[in-house]
């Protein structure tokens, strides 16, 4: 593909210079014809330095210059040079001295390259030019035209220009699907529908305009006329599951559910039609929302039609079906239908309250009440925080003379609901028609005890348990600003508070980010009670929440003279320290930590390390941190042997420094470090072959700086006696910009 397209570049460049012979003088001509046989011979590089050579002593005649720059553009048009193709055939242009054929060529290549570049203002003025100077039409001219109007958004012009080309030529797929795009821009939307109206008769086989035609009818709501063309698109290609699936979607967005009901059978039944998964899914929904919609029309038959269809065609159980058809039985009072249907329901589906809610009352219509009383259990068992159904269980009971159990249920209510005063009644009521008064009495003492349980003063220990109960419980369910409502009320009525109070408030004050509230709290815990760590754990968050610090910094050291084996507490204070930028105390904790072997974690001990570096003891920080690399408690890589010899490098130990570079390099993907070493050895002025080894090395990886590593092997083998070697690479970093002035002495000095 390649080569023919450089047959016809040549072709045409050999044609123009045969045309304009007469006028290109012979020496041009022969010149320019070598280089498009060094084109032709694929002597690129060749050509180019012919052409730059060319370029360089052009002729007088604007001819010949004409000729140049137009091969010289063709050539790096060839090459995909495209800004520089444009370049020379801009200027060529500008000569005004072709013929018209050749002109017309240069302004179509030209419009071209500036629709490449987006530089849609450029193509249309090149465009227009063309239109001028042509005697015939040229689509692709009107085509080019009308799409840089389009990209520069004047639609407006776009559809003018290629209304008045499709007339000329014959019909233009490029043309048309432009022209329609135009329209749709500027949301001349029935304009757009025409376009596409009459892409649709000239190309009748391409599908994607029946498609565009089918949405834009949809989107401008001409609901009847999309409906026709999807029924045209399903008749030319009924194995296309998408054109059914939107014929139907329009249908049943105008609620014709039983024309789409009838469209999806006749669609699975087409022979051609490869996939049909989305279409038994589209007709499953239909069927579910017929059957719901003569749900609600009270249509049981028709809705048992529906429902009983979807489940012959489908493995896959549905709730809400099972549920319809079961619910359509019930008010057909076809119980026994409807108990079969949600029996299977409850084995095949997850728990689904309405199921179970029908299937019990389909036993009760029947008077099962075995099964009914059953099915309730399973209810309550299933759902246990619903009283209605615990209501209705002790009912059932309660009908079926099932005393004890009757009892039993409602004294779980009471004690789930005991601010329930019916339920209460109802266990007493039962107590007393079974003569048990002494049960009856104590179950409505202890309901008259629950609603007046604040004002009698012998039941204070009672309300004082109920209240921690429900704090507790609040705290567990993180609800914490009720936890502390419940907590508070207990501190009004209790004369001598238990610690598990004070903590339990402290912690709700702190879990709810009250932290002046907890301070408070916490404070007075710890000076009643025996000292507890989480408690003074959450004093230290508190007032580090605060910023508080010297609070903080204190209850820190608390805690470090309580558990002193504790290792977070010296790293909290530690970091406390620093963050209030006392170093050196925080370099004393840290020590301290270091010597009762705390500092563990990398993390850690990187902090032990930093805060010796900040306090300008380069050393002995550096001294840490090379065991916890040797006890592998820092890892081994680039970033902390960079750190290391930073730190000999300032405590002026080069040699160490100069050891951990070498380790830091051994890690590096760039060369970077071995360029630095390279530096290194040269200003130590020893060990020159490690000056080269490391710069070579940096070449390899790859530095920014190679004039560098080059002047650092060239002065090397300099020092090393190796002039012809020297010589070499300083020509190399004479190259190089900001090596060019210490290489060239450095080479005037080996002369």
């Amino acid at each position: 593909m390649k080569s023919l397209l450089l047959i016809i570049v040549l072709f045409v460049m050999t044609l123009v210079m045969d045309l304009s012979a007469k006028t290109m003088s012979m020496f041009t001509y022969k010149r320019l014809q070598k280089v498009e046989t060094l084109i032709a011979d694929n002597e690129y590089k060749q050509a180019e330095g012919k052409l730059n050579e060319i370029l360089k002593n052009l002729p007088e005649s604007p001819v010949d210059k004409a000729y140049i720059f137009y091969t010289t553009g063709m050539f790096h048009l060839q090459r995909n040079h495209f800004k520089e193709a444009k370049q020379y055939l801009v200027s060529s242009y500008e000569l005004d001295s072709f013929p018209e054929k050749t002109t017309l060529y240069v302004v179509q290549t030209l419009a071209g390259l500036s629709m490449q570049e987006e530089s849609y203002d450029e193509a249309v003025v090149y465009y227009q030019n063309y239109l001028k100077l042509a005697k015939e039409p040229n689509k692709n001219i009107y085509l080019g035209l009308g799409t840089a109007y389009y990209y520069e958004k004047e639609y407006q012009k776009a559809t003018a220009i290629l209304q008045e080309a499709i007339p000329l030529f014959k019909p233009n797929e490029s043309m048309y699907l432009m022209l329609f795009s135009s329209y749709y821009e500027l949301e001349e939307l029935d304009e757009a529908l025409v376009t596409l109206k009459k892409m649709v008769q000239l190309w009748p086989k391409k599908q994607k305009y029946w498609m565009q035609l089918a949405s834009l009818q949809y989107e401008t709501r001409r609901l009847d006329e999309a409906i026709t063309t999807l029924g045209k698109m399903v008749q030319l290609w009924p194995e296309k599951q998408d054109y059914w699936m939107q014929l139907t979607s329009i249908h049943l967005e105008r609620e014709e559910y039983q024309i789409s009901l009838k469209i999806l059978r006749t669609a699975l039944a087409h022979k051609k039609l490869q996939e049909k998964d989305r279409l038994e899914k589209r007709i499953l929904n239909v069927l579910q929302t017929l059957g719901g919609l003569s749900m609600q029309e009270e249509n049981y038959k028709d809705a048992i039609s529906y429902y009983q269809e979807y489940l012959q065609r489908t493995t896959e159980p549905n709730k809400d079906v099972y549920l319809g058809l079961g619910t359509a039985y019930y008010y057909q009072k076809q119980y026994k239908q409807a108990i079969t249907t949600l029996e299977k329901a409850t084995k095949l589906l997850p728990p689904h309250e309405p199921i179970y809610q029908i299937l019990f009352t389909s036993y009760y219509e029947l008077k099962q009440l075995k099964q009914a009383i059953e099915t309730m259990e399973k209810i309550v068992e299933l759902w246990p925080k619903k009283q209605a159904y615990w209501l209705q269980l002790s009912s059932l009971y309660y009908e079926a003379q099932q005393m004890d159990q009757a009892i039993a249920t409602l004294e779980k209510m009471v004690q789930r609901w005991p601010d329930k005063q019916e339920y209460w009644l109802q266990l007493s009521s039962i107590h007393i028609e079974r003569l048990e008064y002494q049960k009856a009495l104590k179950t409505l003492q202890q309901a008259l005890a629950h609603k007046k349980l604040q004002k009698k003063d012998e039941l204070k220990e009672q309300i004082l348990y109920v209240l921690q109960v429900l704090a507790e419980l609040r705290m567990e369910e993180k609800r914490f600003e009720e936890a502390i409502g419940y907590y508070e009320a207990y501190l009004k009525r209790a004369k001598k508070p238990n610690r598990d109070i004070y903590i339990g408030l402290g912690t709700a004050y702190y879990s709810h980010k009250a932290y002046k509230k907890a301070v408070t709290m916490l404070t007075k815990t710890v000076r009643q009670f025996q000292p507890e760590e989480a408690v003074y754990l959450m004093l230290f968050s508190s007032h580090y929440e605060l910023k508080q610090w010297n609070w903080a910094i204190r209850t820190l050291e608390t805690m470090i003279r309580l558990w002193p084996n504790q290792p977070e507490y010296w790293l909290h204070l530690s970091s406390t320290y620093i963050e209030r930028q006392q170093y050196k105390k925080s370099l004393e904790i840290l020590q301290a930590a270091w010597t009762k072997n705390y500092l563990v974690q990398e993390d850690d001990l990187l902090q032990y390390v930093y805060t010796l570096y900040e306090l300008q003891l380069p050393y002995k920080a550096a001294i840490v941190m090379q065991e916890a690399l040797e006890q592998n408690i820092v890892e081994a890589n680039q970033e902390n042997y960079e750190f290391l010899a930073k730190m000999y490098w300032e405590a002026k130990e080069r040699e160490q420094a100069v050891e951990a570079l070498e380790q830091a390099s051994t890690y590096s993907t760039n060369g970077n470090n071995d360029l630095y070493l390279a530096q290194l050895y040269l200003e130590m002025e020893k060990d020159y072959e490690k000056v080269i080894e490391h710069a070579k090395r940096a070449t390899e990886k790859g530095v920014e700086q190679e004039g560098n590593a080059n002047l650092f092997i060239g002065a090397a083998y300099s020092e090393l006696g190796q002039i012809e070697q020297a010589k070499q690479y300083l020509i190399k970093a004479s190259k190089y910009q900001e090596t060019q002035e210490e290489s060239s002495q450095w080479l005037q000095s080996l002369q």
